[in-house]
C-alpha cells in the first residue's frame, strides 16, 4: 500500500482518499503498517493492516479472530464489521465504533448448522437459505446464551455465501457480523467509502474490491422480509 506525504496539511493519504492527521516525518519509501499503535514523532494513531483477499495467511487470521480483534471484512451483500462474539470486550467497542445504543442486538456468523441446532429453535428450513445472503432470527434454547451480542430471546444468524466466511468459520466461534458504517448511515460497498472514524479504530480489512450487494434478507418465522435501505 503507497502512501504519500501531503507537506501542505501534513497528513499521510491513502490513494484512494482517507487521511491519517497529524506531525509526521517520512521521507518517501515505502511504509508498511499492522494493525497495532504506531508512534511517529510523539504521535500516536491506529491503522489497520489492509489485506487483500489472495493474500490472506489463514492461520494468521483464525488466531486474531479468536485473540479479539476486529475485522472489516467482506459478506456476499456488503462489508460488514466483526470480532469472535464470545469476545465482550470487543463487541462492546463494535457498538461504540458504530455509535449504537447498547441495547441493539446484533448478528453473527455461525460457524456451523450443527452450532446453530445446538443453540437454537429452528423454525425454519435452514438449508434453504444458508449459506446465502439472509439473517435469520431465532429464538434462543438459553436466554443468556451471547446475551452481550443480544439481550433478548432471539438471535440473529448469517452463514454468507463467501470464501472469508470459510475461514471465519474455521476457528469454531460465533463471529459479529454488522454493517461497516455508523448507525444510521449507508452501508458501505467498497473500502474507500469506509469513515476515517471508523478505520481508524480496527486491526484489519479484508479487500475484495466492490461488492454490489444489499443488505442481507430478514428471515422471520419462515417469511423473507426485505430491508428499507
Amino acid at each position: 500500500m503507497k502512501i504519500k506525504k501531503n507537506f501542505l496539511k501534513n497528513r499521510l493519504l491513502h490513494p484512494e482518499g482517507w487521511s491519517l492527521i497529524g506531525d509526521f516525518s517520512l521521507t518517501g519509501k515505502f511504509f508498511r503498517m499492522f494493525g497495532n499503535d504506531r508512534t511517529l514523532k510523539g504521535v500516536v494513531f491506529n491503522v489497520p493492516d489492509i489485506i487483500k483477499i489472495r493474500e490472506i495467511k489463514e492461520k494468521q487470521i483464525i488466531s486474531e479472530i479468536k485473540s479479539g480483534k476486529i475485522f472489516i471484512y467482506p459478506t456476499d451483500t456488503i462489508y460488514g464489521l466483526g470480532c469472535d462474539a464470545n469476545n465482550v470486550s470487543s463487541v462492546n467497542k463494535i457498538k461504540l465504533i458504530k455509535k449504537r445504543d447498547s441495547n441493539n442486538p446484533l448478528s453473527i456468523i455461525a460457524p456451523s448448522i450443527g452450532w446453530i441446532k445446538k443453540n437454537l429453535i429452528i423454525d425454519t428450513d435452514l438449508d434453504k437459505y444458508l449459506p446465502g445472503p439472509y439473517t435469520i432470527i431465532l429464538k434462543k434454547k438459553n436466554l443468556n446464551f451471547l446475551s452481550n451480542v443480544s439481550n433478548t430471546d432471539l438471535l440473529g444468524i448469517r452463514i454468507p455465501n463467501n470464501d472469508f466466511t470459510k475461514i471465519i468459520q474455521k476457528t469454531n466461534v460465533p463471529f459479529i457480523t454488522t454493517s461497516v458504517n455508523l448507525s444510521g448511515e449507508t452501508p458501505i460497498t467498497k473500502i474507500p467509502e469506509i469513515n476515517k472514524e471508523i478505520l481508524e479504530k480496527v486491526d484489519y480489512v479484508i479487500d475484495v474490491g466492490e461488492l454490489n450487494g444489499r443488505p442481507s434478507t430478514l428471515i422471520i418465522n419462515g417469511k423473507e422480509i426485505k430491508r428499507q435501505i
